[in-house]
């Protein structure tokens, strides 16, 4: 990641006291009552695996080891949702977010976020399963410190190039409600198919994704499906959002467990 300049100094404000608040919480909630209670930005908080999935920083109590292992794009957004959540528990959610800009060498806080920084992208590391971890190993894109590390895994777990957006759109166009054992499932998993190939630059667009997910659906849930397309707008094609599609999804599931349980 570039260096910060001063056209973000603004920017670099911000990032100093997030830097700051993030530096109290893991002092307040992690460190051991053993070490000085006022420990200086530049100490090195490590982090150590314990075991194949559970993990602590050196010098924190308790358990920061997640309960389930990156496996690759079949759990990515179950591990992504579980990662933030306990970041933001601890505090360093701020330390993975690809937004927010680095502290300049120069600055003040450059070291307390570097050591923080390092530390974290061990943990994620250790938030991987072996075949994953192979891989980062073996990847040549940056993945030193959290930010990065956190992108390079992402981009692993989803693949990436021809074949996976190949994989992806094929998924999203030739896969059928038939395929599945619930129309439940179905919808949860063309809409994980519609958010990676998004991510991807293959994704369809929100409203044709609608089109065909409807489709899929009309055999069985067809009095449901007629009234999901004469509520979509004629100008669809130029105005349908993600929102709209995902909201879409969440009564397709919705109206699935209605029917599975009458």
């Amino acid at each position: 990641m570039s260096k910060i300049n001063q056209s973000t100094m603004p920017l670099l404000n911000i990032k100093q006291a997030l830097l700051g608040r993030i530096r109290r919480a893991i002092i307040a909630t992690f460190l051991k009552a053993s070490l000085d209670p006022t420990p200086s930005p530049l100490q090195n908080t490590k982090f150590t695996s314990q075991s194949q999935s559970q993990h602590q920083v050196s010098g924190i109590s308790g358990d920061l080891g997640l309960p389930l292992l990156l496996r690759g794009r079949s759990n990515l957004l179950q591990w992504d949702f579980e990662v933030k959540q306990e970041l933001k528990l601890a505090g360093l959610q701020d330390l993975i977010d690809l937004d927010l800009p680095r502290p300049a060498t120069t600055h003040e806080n450059y070291a307390a976020w570097h050591n923080y920084s390092r530390g974290l992208q061990s943990w994620l590391v250790g938030q991987l399963s072996g075949g994953l971890t192979r891989e980062f190993r073996l990847t040549s894109d940056d993945k030193d410190y959290a930010d990065d590390a956190y992108r390079t895994i992402r981009k692993i777990a989803l693949g990436h190039g021809v074949i996976a957006c190949q994989s992806l759109v094929y998924s999203l166009v030739k896969r059928s409600r038939k395929d599945y054992s619930t129309a439940g499932q179905y919808v949860e998993d063309f809409e994980n198919n519609y958010t990676f190939a998004k991510e991807l630059d293959c994704g369809l667009s929100p409203f044709v994704a609608s089109l065909l997910l409807l489709r899929e659906l009309y055999p069985e849930f067809t009095s449901w499906v007629m009234a999901e397309e004469s509520a979509i707008p004629g100008d669809a094609g130029k105005t349908y959002t993600d929102n709209d599609f995902f909201r879409l999804c969440r009564r397709a599931i919705k109206e699935s467990e209605r029917i599975r349980y009458e």
